[in-house]
């Protein structure tokens, strides 16, 4: 996707977006079962099958949108952001400004479809 100044600008918006969040809630971190931040750098990858997580917050939706916001971040460290996770062609520049947490084109958003 885009150049460099593109996803650094995608990039603070992402952090900005969890930093809302973050303060939106007191504070309060997505948490591994064990207690310890699940996100620390931002680009932590995605825990292993069976490991439990658990939310500080109570509010699932935000927890929803925390771990989306991980996820982007971790796209743009890999190079993927910006494509659609289901059938790998470029998500929007109007769908990346609105929600750039997104990991899905619009027509693969709007028929639900199934891809992982």
């Amino acid at each position: 996707m885009g150049n460099m100044t593109e996803m650094s600008r995608y990039k603070r918006l992402l952090l900005a977006k969890r930093w809302e969040l973050l303060s939106a809630n007191g504070g309060r971190l997505l948490l591994e079962a064990n207690g310890a931040p699940a996100e620390a750098d931002g680009f932590s990858e995605a825990p292993a099958e069976g490991e439990a997580m658990v939310e500080a917050d109570p509010n699932q939706a935000t927890g929803n949108l925390w771990r989306a916001i991980s996820w982007a971040l971790v796209r743009i460290n890999n190079g993927d952001f910006g494509n659609c996770t289901c059938c790998g062609n470029p998500i929007s520049t109007i769908r990346l400004e609105a929600a750039p947490w997104t990991d899905r084109c619009l027509a693969c958003m709007q028929h639900e479809a199934v891809c992982y």
